[in-house]
């Protein structure tokens, strides 16, 4: 026999797995490019072009992209830059999945070295994480209700669930035009740049989600001057709206920013020269929108006319325990150049790297680092700019009321409002916030009834046993476990002993009169 049942729509995790590999190799310098006479930065990116699931393994495939930043020949008195490419293919082990298992990597780069092996040819090798995780969307089958010709004594639980209403990854592109200030020269080509997204702030509309953050922007550019190079930054608003059908009816929501990756033009200007900067911003996008549900499920049942034999399936449910959210400020200072003196700096860069969450009481405790690279104009005529990097660590506890060791935490991080200013020619302070959003979810393993089975009543046991006993309280009983145990019913019970309400308590008498069903 089928129950009634209810359907909860949700997310199961289904896997995760983390892995890194070493991506290595040489590359030459384009024959148009200067010869390489010193380093002065690098940067990388990973862009994923194929990711194939197998059996209980997931094979990545895509591209490290870098740029470097040098110092040409000495002839030519200029800063110069290289873009590239290496292709990858890795594998990972993913314990639990199979072909066609829907399956997202997150893939970034935690260290990238390249050293000079002649001014035409540069080594580079380089660190990569991924992060792989397989959510299926599944339908939990919650048993509301028994048929209506059954005579069942039913015991029923009010339980609050989370449905998801929908869950989607998406592209906001996201375009800016911008013009350099009359003070700044002419531009003949973009040597750097280097592209921030902050404060990003979610809102729910009728449309869709909107996404409203700041695009820093910082550039390293060819004048068209006698300056060998030229340096601006600036900050611009940008905001998008991505579109989804159930924003409306969603409680709750989380959003996501799983990659930023932007593009900087510099354009002719309606006098032909190049003054326009043009922005193209687009965010990886994961948006989760969920509301909450009260249903009354059938936790017990049974028969006084006959067995039932209950075929029960274990099921995870989940509710939304908490939102939280803090804000963590990083001080200190980092170390330039020892030689050279700085004399301006240029721009500030920093990423956030989690390396531990906990469950503590009451709390979650996140530990992890704040990375931080500057770029700064020196007074040395051969090398004009200088690169620095600082790691800091840091430490921040959210407040998560009720967590246990079977909640589900997910947690976002960012930075925002770094500001770096010169202490002397050779240190630099740095401050900053490094914004935490955490979302927790309480979690509870339900056997669920699936099916029912009536069986012919055990005739002989029945008339067996006495009608009426006498019953001593044990721990962990209820009037529920008891009436069930001794064919009897909990009204039976209340009316029996003269009970007002079901609480009980360990050593109380009872007394129990069994029921038989009219024929």
């Amino acid at each position: 026999m089928e129950l009634e049942k209810s359907f909860i729509h949700k997310n199961d995790r289904i896997a995760s797995a983390y892995a890194q590999a070493t991506v290595e190799d040489d590359y030459n310098l384009p024959d148009y490019k200067p010869d390489l006479m010193k380093m002065i930065d690098a940067v990388g990116d990973v862009e994923l072009e194929e990711t194939k699931v197998g059996s209980q393994s997931v094979f990545v495939q895509g591209k490290l992209k870098f740029t470097v930043l040098y110092r040409g020949e000495s002839g030519e008195k200029r800063i110069s830059s290289l873009q590239g490419e290496i292709p990858f293919r890795e594998k990972m082990n993913m314990d639990g999945v199979e072909e066609l298992d829907p399956v997202t990597v997150k893939a970034e780069v935690a260290d990238l070295g390249i050293s000079v092996i002649n001014s035409r040819k540069i080594s580079l090798r380089s660190v990569l994480e991924f992060q792989a995780e397989c959510r299926v969307t599944t339908d939990i089958a919650v048993p509301v209700a028994v048929p209506e010709e059954t005579d069942y004594e039913v015991k029923k639980r009010s339980h609050q669930v989370l449905q998801l209403l929908e869950n989607k990854r998406d592209v906001l592109r996201m375009r800016q035009e911008l013009s350099l200030p009359k003070d700044k020269p002419n531009g003949s080509e973009l040597i750097w740049s280097v592209v921030d997204f902050e404060g990003a702030g979610f809102r729910l509309t009728s449309e869709g989600v909107e996404i409203a953050g700041t695009a820093r922007l910082c550039l390293l550019y060819q004048g068209m001057e006698d300056a060998a190079f030229a340096w601006y930054e600036t900050s611009t608003a940008v905001s998008g709206i991505l579109p989804c059908h159930m924003c409306a009816q969603a409680e709750h929501y989380q959003v996501k920013i799983c990659g930023v990756r932007p593009t900087v033009e510099l354009r002719e200007d309606g006098d032909g020269e190049m003054r326009l900067i043009a922005l193209d911003l687009s965010l990886e996008v994961e948006i989760s929108l969920w509301k909450e549900e009260e249903i009354s499920l059938v936790e017990d049942l049974y028969s006084l006319a006959g067995e039932l034999e209950v075929e029960r399936k274990p099921e995870m449910l989940e509710q939304m325990l908490i939102k939280n959210s803090g804000k963590t400020k990083v001080t200190g200072k980092m170390v330039l150049d020892d030689l050279e003196e700085a004399i301006y700096l240029c721009s500030g860069h920093s990423r956030v790297r989690i390396r531990r969450e906990d469950i503590v009481e009451n709390g979650v405790e996140v530990e992890g680092d704040l990375l931080v690279d500057v770029l700064y104009l020196t007074g040395d005529e051969d090398l004009p700019l200088g690169c620095a990097r600082k790691t800091f660590p840091f430490t921040q506890t959210l407040e998560a009321e009720g967590i246990d060791e079977n909640s589900f935490v997910d947690l976002e991080a960012g930075a925002e409002q770094l500001q770096l200013t010169l202490s002397d020619g050779h240190h630099a302070a740095v401050r900053g916030e490094i914004q935490l959003n955490m979302i927790v979810f309480s979690r509870e393993e339900l056997a669920l009834i699936q099916r029912v089975e009536e069986k012919a009543p055990d005739e002989q046991s029945m008339q067996e046993s006495p009608g009426m006993v006498g019953y001593i309280v044990q721990k962990g009983d209820s009037l529920w476990k008891i009436a069930k145990e001794n064919h009897t019913t909990v009204d039976n019970l209340r009316e029996t002993n003269g009970l007002e309400e079901d609480a009980i308590f360990p050593g109380q008498k009872l007394l129990i009169v069994k029921s038989v069903p009219l024929p």
